[in-house]
């Protein structure tokens, strides 16, 4: 049995782009990935309605305060 490649993955910087766009070191990554999800999570809960087809998520360096509360 191969291994299988999500096909995402093979498209990405050619026909499609990251949903997430941001960089962060080591002890910031769990912290980001949790609030990306978070993030993710209230919008299609609060917009369920709306048809929403596509959440996409920048963070600049040097982001010091949280922009992302609800």
């Amino acid at each position: 049995m191969g291994q299988k490649v999500h096909p995402f993955i093979l498209r990405v910087g050619f026909i499609r782009t990251w949903h997430s766009r941001w960089f962060a070191g080591h002890k910031d990554y769990p912290k980001f990935i949790k609030q990306d999800y978070e993030i993710r999570k209230y919008i299609k809960k609060k917009f369920k309605q709306a048809a929403v087809s596509k959440i996409i998520i920048v963070k600049y360096y040097g982001q010091t305060r949280d922009l992302y509360r609800y």
